[in-house]
């Protein structure tokens, strides 16, 4: 590192001007460092932030979830044995045609 600050310097400056390049050039490679730092910081606080948000749409999906559980469950429960009934009553008697067509496109009963 020693050897580019040296390079960088045009031959024939003054003293002074020698001190202020180098100073120039430190200040440069503190700013990038500084840039680069700030960066990472960021980078760090965006992926803190999406996994805060993450954890927060698990959060309420598991609670909607409970809630669907906890509401649902009866209307499910009348729905499947609505079904359950049907298909038990199906089952009891010989299947006709129509009822294939139901089951497989949800045809009415009288279209041939």
């Amino acid at each position: 590192r020693y050897y580019l600050v040296q390079e960088a310097i045009p031959p024939m400056m003054t003293v002074s001007q020698e001190r202020r390049l180098k100073l120039d050039l430190l200040l440069q490679k503190a700013l990038g460092r500084s840039k680069g730092l700030t960066f990472g910081a960021w980078k760090s606080h965006v992926a803190l932030l999406r996994q805060a948000l993450a954890q927060q749409r698990r959060s309420v999906l598991a609670a909607a979830f409970s809630l669907w559980k906890e509401q649902g469950a009866e209307a499910l429960k009348e729905e499947f044995n609505d079904l359950w009934l049907k298909a038990v009553l199906l089952a009891a008697r010989p299947l006709k045609s129509e009822d294939l067509a139901r089951f497989r496109g949800g045809e009415s009963a009288t279209s041939g």
